[in-house]
């Protein structure tokens, strides 16, 4: 019986060595897994950062995955990140942005299209930057403030709009924060119920869709996506000037199917992790009594929360918002806690990452480079208590907030948004948006908590960005009374 055995043990190990592969000398430690070509993708899908953690404890900062036949060689501490991000060329970004754009929306790769790409992200820097949000904030203002009527009872006398009333705070603001940013963006006629129920499904299965999953096996996203496409194929008149100028180059170049597949993208990109943001950054803010006092201080100084001022009209300055440093903060340190994005790279020439050790890393052609903030942004050595909420973190008198390791500046030690060729281009905005949600809603209502936990995380959309909850927080509001 043992030699049947032996033999069957040495065939299985066998077939790992040659499907999940072997180290070479000069390359970081690797972890194959138990299973022949998935590797270690079954223990990473359900744990992403406690499997890396285990990793580490075993391995060092520095490791390669065989993940579903890909190899993917993690640096986990933050002053190795500057080899990865200033790399352009021998780790890049475009290929991965080929196939998951490919994947995920179905146009065609960007590199076997007529499309200028190039102009489309330009357009992205143009008319998301700050100086240019004016007009999708006055939009997006408009409908936060038209949804929350809508919420109270037409019916109502007025002290009855002032009593206490019940929520599941991740659905009052995934709803709010989809209506309100889809009709800046795509038109105040965009958002309806069928519209959310189905990008809500489509979203769901996001993950499995870039893992490459074919959609023919997920039940029902494939009309989803395709009722997706179809509707946000057409143009509206009160569309964002950025959508118009989107369609003006794609129009030229595209059909009306196409230019939905990537009005889809865009809507994804926008909403996808600006929802589960917002919900984390109202949650954290809401549960610390001398956060929530500090910030209504704060709008109080601003103007905000002057009877006089607070109307259908009322539209925050540029100037003002730049004002709310604590609000800034509030939001920095809950997407740092709920953030789970990747940064990844391909490799395109095999060579050797230098390392902040003195060491370096060998990696081949064609494998994957990776970083995972969610661990760098719990690293004790760069943020003080790293799993508490501090409101005031990041609050500096001028500039940004600067961290050290070991007495050495980190550059890239807080990465909600990604780095360098993959860093979200619609940064400025998504903070903007939760910053008027913020606003809008300390304005206009008076919280509730109870004191029991926040809700998880929900670790199984690890590595596309931030994390919702596994779970929502129900809250009591009610209409604050004018003074």
């Amino acid at each position: 019986m043992r030699r049947p055995f032996a033999l069957a043990a040495a065939g299985y190990l066998g077939a790992l060595r040659l499907l999940n592969g072997a180290r070479r000398a000069g390359e970081p430690p690797l972890v194959r897994g138990w299973l022949p070509y998935l590797g270690c993708a079954p223990a990473f899908g359900r744990d992403a950062p406690g499997f890396l953690e285990r990793c580490r404890a075993r391995c060092g900062s520095v490791f390669t995955l065989v993940i579903a036949g890909k190899r993917m060689t993690f640096l986990l501490d933050a002053r190795d990140f500057e080899a990865l991000i200033k790399e352009p060329k021998r780790l890049s970004f475009y290929e991965i942005k080929c196939e998951i754009g490919s994947k995920a929306f179905g146009y065609r790769r960007p590199d076997e299209s007529p499309i200028d790409n190039d102009a489309l992200e330009g357009m992205y820097g143009e008319h998301l930057k700050p100086s240019r949000l004016h007009e999708l904030s006055r939009a997006l203002l408009a409908r936060l403030r038209e949804d929350l009527d809508a919420r109270d009872d037409p019916g109502e006398d007025a002290p009855a709009r002032l009593r206490w009333r019940n929520a599941e705070l991740y659905e009052f603001i995934s709803r709010l924060m989809f209506d309100a940013g889809a009709a800046a963006l795509y038109g105040e006629d965009f958002p309806s119920d069928e519209v959310y129920a189905r990008f809500v499904a489509f979203d769901k299965r996001f993950p499995l869709i870039v893992a490459g999953v074919p959609l023919r096996f997920l039940s029902g996203v494939a009309d989803d996506r395709a009722w997706l496409v179809q509707h946000l194929s057409r143009t509206r008149e009160s569309m964002s000037q950025l959508m118009w100028a989107r369609h003006g180059v794609l129009s030229r170049q595209t059909d009306a199917r196409e230019r939905g597949q990537y009005a889809l993208s865009l809507l994804w990109a926008s909403q996808a992790n600006t929802v589960p943001a917002a919900f984390w950054s109202v949650a954290y803010l809401l549960r610390d009594a001398r956060a929530l006092a500090a910030v209504r201080e704060e709008l109080a100084a601003g103007g905000a929360d002057d009877p006089a001022r607070r109307s259908g009209e009322r539209v925050w300055t540029r100037d003002e918002l730049d004002s709310m440093r604590l609000l800034d903060s509030c939001i920095c340190e809950a997407l740092r806690l709920s953030s789970a994005s990747m940064v990844l790279r391909r490799v395109t020439e095999s060579h050797a990452i230098p390392l902040v050790s003195g060491a370096t890393a060998r990696v081949r052609e064609g494998d994957l480079v990776c970083l995972f903030p969610y661990l760098s942004h719990r690293d004790p050595e760069i943020f003080e208590a790293p799993n508490e909420y501090r409101f005031d973190r990041f609050v500096r008198a001028q500039g940004v907030a600067r961290f050290e390791k070991r007495g050495e500046r980190v550059p890239f030690a807080y990465l909600p948004y990604g780095a360098g060729a993959s860093m979200c281009p619609g940064r400025f905005w998504a903070h903007r948006e939760i910053k008027l949600l913020i606003a809008t809603l300390l304005t206009a209502y008076e919280f509730d908590v109870p004191r029991h936990a926040l809700p998880p995380l929900d670790q199984r959309r690890a590595g596309l960005g931030i994390l919702p909850p596994d779970g929502d927080l129900r809250v009591r509001l009610r209409r604050r009374r004018r003074r």
